[in-house]
């Protein structure tokens, strides 16, 4: 059972823009959930249509292939939301998404999640400048996998991931860092490498590996070894 802390929209950042009362009513209309680690929230093509707020924990989102393997390309974090493609175009689920730690999650849907939409522009644009963002990183990705060696991908994943971590006199501190089995299925290639070429970057002062998975960047170094790789 969630407990009663948990149950606020206002962390969730589609709805920054909103008023308290505003998102009280939003609350109101929600269901709320609940998941342990490494539990699916829902499944490749799913025919549910609800929209997830998540409040607590962070989960991964990937789709399997026939043989098991997987191609991960988004973390999703508390104040973060998935589910919106299938309540918009009311099509099956695009992609899996899993628990990597213990969740709690709002669901709402997709009538509810539609008349919001109707009700305040500020989400519809909320919703816009987050969506081309992730076609943005998904182009990358394609013209990554395309032309970039095995190396080159994971410095530029790194160089991604440390940009949104915290940054602090030129480092990125991506904590926790994905595991080295996730992380390889971002950039199509396998654990053992990653473990390679963690291990240069780490020979050669790029990085410094941490407690708990953590990894600090040094964003110059990287991003010159990501502009020289890409030329």
């Amino acid at each position: 059972m969630i407990m009663t802390e948990e149950r606020c929209l206002s962390g969730v950042r589609l709805f920054a823009a909103l008023a308290r009362k505003d998102i009280e009513e939003i609350e109101k209309r929600c269901k709320w959930a609940s998941a342990g680690k490494d539990e699916f929230l829902v499944h490749h093509r799913d025919d549910d249509r609800d929209v997830y707020f998540v409040t607590r924990g962070r989960a991964q989102v990937s789709i399997y292939g026939s043989n098991g393997r997987a191609v991960s390309y988004r973390e999703i974090k508390a104040g973060d939301y998935f589910g919106e493609f299938a309540a918009i175009d009311g099509q099956e689920r695009s992609a899996s998404v899993e628990a990597l730690e213990p969740c709690s999650m709002a669901r709402l849907s997709s009538a509810d999640f539609r008349e919001c939409l109707r009700r305040h522009p500020d989400i519809s644009i909320a919703l816009l400048q987050n969506a081309i963002g992730e076609i943005r990183t998904l182009t990358e990705r394609v013209f990554e996998l395309s032309t970039l060696t095995v190396g080159h991908r994971v410095q530029a994943e790194l160089l991604r991931l440390a940009r949104k971590g915290t940054v602090s006199a030129g480092w990125g501190l991506i904590a926790p860092a994905p595991r080295q089995s996730d992380f390889a299925d971002r950039i199509g290639t396998n654990r053992e490498a990653v473990s390679r070429e963690f291990s240069k970057l780490d020979a050669l002062g790029v990085i410094k590996r941490g407690k708990s998975r953590s990894i600090n960047c040094d964003l110059a170094k990287l991003e010159m070894l990501v502009n020289q790789d890409g030329k």
